[in-house]
C-alpha cells in the first residue's frame, strides 16, 4: 500500500499545480534536452534554514530507443512513469528497467547515470518533481565526458 501512497502523492502533486510555462535552463551547449523536456510549473516553496526553495514539475519524453546523457540535478528528484518504460540507473546501482506506474527517487547532485527508453516502438512520459534551491541556474547539470574533463572540450 505504501507503493500506492506514494504514486497518488505525486499525482496528485500533478493535478493541483496550475500548468504556467517558465524559463528554466535543462542543459548547457552540446547536451541540450530541451525539445524533450516540459516544465509544467515552477513554484516557490515554504522552506525552512538559509536556503529559498522552489518546486519545479516536469514532463521528461523519450521517443523510442531515444536515451539522456548522464547528468546530475540540484536538488531531490521524484520521479512517476506515466506512459512506457524507463532505464534508470544512479551512481553505482544496477540499471532498473521502470514500468508504467513505478516511481523513483534521485538524491540532489548524485550521477543520473543511466535515463533510456528502452522500448524500439514506444515512447516513455516521466512526471518529475523536483525540490531545488530558488537561484539554480540549471535544473540538469551534464556530467562532463573524459575530454572535457580532462579540459579537452569545446572552447
Amino acid at each position: 500500500m505504501k507503493f500506492h501512497a506514494q504514486s497518488l502523492m505525486l499525482f496528485a502533486l500533478f493535478l493541483v499545480g496550475s500548468i504556467t510555462a517558465t524559463n528554466v535552463t535543462v542543459a548547457n551547449e552540446g547536451h541540450d534536452m530541451s525539445a524533450s523536456i516540459e516544465v509544467l510549473q515552477s513554484v516557490d516553496i515554504e522552506s525552512e534554514g538559509p536556503t529559498k526553495m522552489k518546486s519545479t514539475t516536469l514532463i521528461v519524453h523519450f521517443k523510442p530507443g531515444e536515451s539522456h546523457p548522464p547528468h546530475r540535478h540540484p536538488g531531490a528528484v521524484f520521479g512517476y512513469v506515466l506512459e512506457g518504460e524507463l532505464d534508470f540507473a544512479i551512481a553505482d546501482k544496477p540499471v532498473r528497467t521502470l514500468k508504467t506506474g513505478e516511481t523513483f527517487f534521485e538524491p540532489k547532485m548524485i550521477l543520473h547515470r543511466v535515463a533510456a527508453n528502452p522500448s524500439k516502438t514506444n515512447n516513455a512520459k516521466i512526471l518529475v518533481v523536483m525540490l531545488h534551491p530558488h537561484d539554480a541556474k540549471q535544473l540538469v547539470i551534464p556530467e562532463p565526458t573524459n575530454s572535457e574533463a580532462h579540459g579537452h572540450g569545446k572552447h
